[in-house]
């Protein structure tokens, strides 16, 4: 699975871990409609203010699979998304977005 995920911040690889799962019923998955849904966590260097570009392509099972590609809404008022792209199926994407470390300091 490591080799079919690739994630670049910045045009630079980012090391994933898996840190969670989650796996519906068998009945589900014969189906097609269950939904496996897996958890990373990566270790990036720090970000300097201003532009970023996250990519990330999956490669897993291209023939079967259906990929979802989104980017949510940051928590922190540090980040603010500019743009996301993604090809037709959605199995690569980049989400273009701005930091800005001081727009979380209180004031």
């Amino acid at each position: 699975m490591n080799s079919d995920l690739t994630v670049r911040l910045d045009q630079q690889n980012v090391e994933l871990h898996l840190i969670g799962s989650d796996f519906p019923a068998t009945a589900e998955l014969r189906t097609g409609v269950g939904v496996i849904q897996l958890e990373f966590s990566a270790k990036a260097r720090p970000l300097a203010a201003g532009a970023h570009k996250l990519a990330l392509e999956s490669r897993h099972l291209p023939k079967v699979s259906v990929y979802l590609f989104n980017a949510a809404k940051p928590k922190s008022g540090s980040v603010q998304i500019t743009s996301q792209k993604r090809n037709r199926n959605q199995s690569t994407g980049e989400i273009e977005f701005a930091f800005n470390a001081l727009a979380n300091t209180p004031q």
